[in-house]
């Protein structure tokens, strides 16, 4: 039996960012940054992540889910663009920040929608279902790629 699910569902599987924030340490180091530096780009990272959770938050309440998505992605590509073609250690770390405020903008948002995708019957059950499948999908990569 085929199940039809809502569109959210698989624009929520397709529309994640930030899963592979491990690997742009191994391609940083094998450009040459020390591992001093690299230390201080993740740690911008998870700063400014923590710092903006709440302002990205209300992007989202005010603006709206989908605006807030649309943003973290825009956000996301302008970083990866800064982490490709820059060499300059200051241009990193202006990559890592974009990279964590677009990770916030997406991150809650897109939960945010999933659940609002499923009827008010099975909001519950099947959000938890699908939201472990991905959870079990990141983990799973993430053993692979260490």
């Amino acid at each position: 039996m085929l199940i039809k699910y809502p569109k959210g569902i698989y624009l929520y599987y397709i529309l994640q960012p930030g899963s592979d924030q491990g690997l742009w340490i191994i391609y940083l180091a094998s450009r040459g940054f020390s591992l001093i530096h690299l230390g201080i780009l993740e740690s911008t990272f998870h700063i400014t992540s923590f710092l903006m959770e709440i302002p990205t938050g209300a992007v989202a309440d005010i603006w709206g889910r989908k605006t807030s998505r649309i943003l973290g992605l825009f956000f996301y590509l302008i970083s990866l663009m800064l982490l490709f073609l820059s060499t300059n250690y200051v241009f990193q770390l202006v990559g890592f920040v974009i990279c964590a405020i677009g990770y916030n903008l997406e991150s809650g948002a897109g939960e945010a929608l999933l659940y609002d995708s499923f009827d008010m019957k099975a909001k519950e059950t099947k959000y938890m279902s699908i939201a472990g499948k991905k959870n079990l999908y990141f983990s799973a990569r993430a053993l692979f790629l260490s």
